[in-house]
């Protein structure tokens, strides 16, 4: 025969197998429900977060495009004020032309150049992207990217060439000599100046030490000074003793 459950075993037995279904149910179903609740929750306020980044990005955009230009115009404005090289028969010229263009103003002496880097203090980019979360596409579709527009600062490099001269002159045109330098469109400085008078000459001597500037790194190409001198295709620009002596004899023998 068969055993009879009674009644009160059979009350249990329900009652087991309907806490066995309720720990089923909370394992595999409401637990599982409320871990994915609280992943939608937080990614809703990560999506909060980047609808409102994304909106102050799309409701300034008109200032940040404005901005951009006037950065790139007042960049290219800059680097327009600078060569792109400078080198010892640059300074040399320069001073000649100061020497030509002023009245009273004689250059004895313009010594060789030393140059110097400077360092550009290049300010962090302020980048709304930056700070956001998991912004899938959008930080890789709006990253700056530079195609050769802009200025791209953190390749550029400020030289400071360095150069001593002698000169006399008189005290007006001292004053214009120094005026001239302070004004010059590409950036010049004059770091030091003594100021004697001589009386064989009735005139100033006026020592100083001029630092004028260029930019590396910049896409201009350097262009070479024309001194008015024929270069022989050697080292020593004025040729050598056998070219001198080879142009002696032609002459003889035309002669």
């Amino acid at each position: 025969m068969k055993p009879k459950l009674s009644k009160r075993d059979t009350s249990l037995l329900i009652i087991l197998l309907g806490v066995i279904i309720l720990v089923i149910v909370y394992m595999y179903v409401f637990k599982a429900y409320n871990e994915k609740t609280e992943t939608l929750n937080s990614q809703n306020v990560i999506l909060s977060q980047q609808n409102s980044l994304l909106s102050q990005i799309t409701a300034n955009a008109t200032m940040y495009k404005e901005n951009t230009e006037e950065y790139k115009q007042s960049s290219d404005e800059i680097a327009l004020r600078y060569p792109s090289l400078l080198q010892e028969e640059d300074v040399i010229l320069y001073f000649a032309d100061i020497e030509g263009n002023m009245s009273n103003v004689y250059t004895s002496y313009v010594g060789t150049p030393e140059e110097t880097a400077l360092i550009i203090e290049v300010p962090t980019r302020e980048d709304l992207l930056e700070s956001a979360q998991d912004i899938t596409g959008v930080i890789a579709a709006n990253d700056y990217i530079n195609d050769g527009t802009y200025l791209d600062v953190s390749q550029v490099t400020v030289y400071r060439i360095a150069s001593s001269q002698s000169l006399y002159c008189s005290y007006d045109s001292m004053k214009a000599f120094i005026d001239k330098i302070a004004n010059e469109n590409n950036p010049r400085a004059i770091d030091s100046i003594a100021i004697a008078y001589d009386e064989s000459y009735g005139l100033c001597n006026v020592a100083t030490t001029t630092s004028i500037y260029y930019l590396g790194g910049i896409e201009d190409s350097y262009e070479e000074p024309r001194t008015g001198v024929n270069s022989h295709y050697v080292d020593n620009i004025f040729g050598t003793v056998e070219m001198l002596d080879n142009a002696n004899q032609d002459t003889e023998s035309n002669e």
